[in-house]
């Protein structure tokens, strides 16, 4: 998780949708996430978690910082 790759500048798009990109090919630590999100949205905390309750993305801590990830075991449950 350790990389010399810079955090992203911007976001492109929808700011979910660019998150979930994100996180699918790269892990992305939380505070670089929040920092890039600020100039797209509101409240970046609030996206963030949104994403972690409906179980797309997880909160991992390594080397004492915390990084999401994109959690490709979520299964959507069918609606009734």
């Amino acid at each position: 998780m350790c990389s010399s790759e810079p955090p992203p500048s911007a976001v492109y798009g929808d700011p979910a949708t660019w998150l979930l990109n994100t996180v699918s090919v790269h892990p992305l630590r939380y505070d670089y996430a929040v920092r890039v999100l600020r100039g797209s949205t509101a409240d970046p905390e609030k996206l963030v978690e949104e994403l972690v309750e409906r179980g797309l993305v997880l909160k991992v801590q390594y080397a004492g910082a915390t990084y999401l990830v994109r959690n490709f075991r979520y299964r959507p449950t069918p609606r009734p």
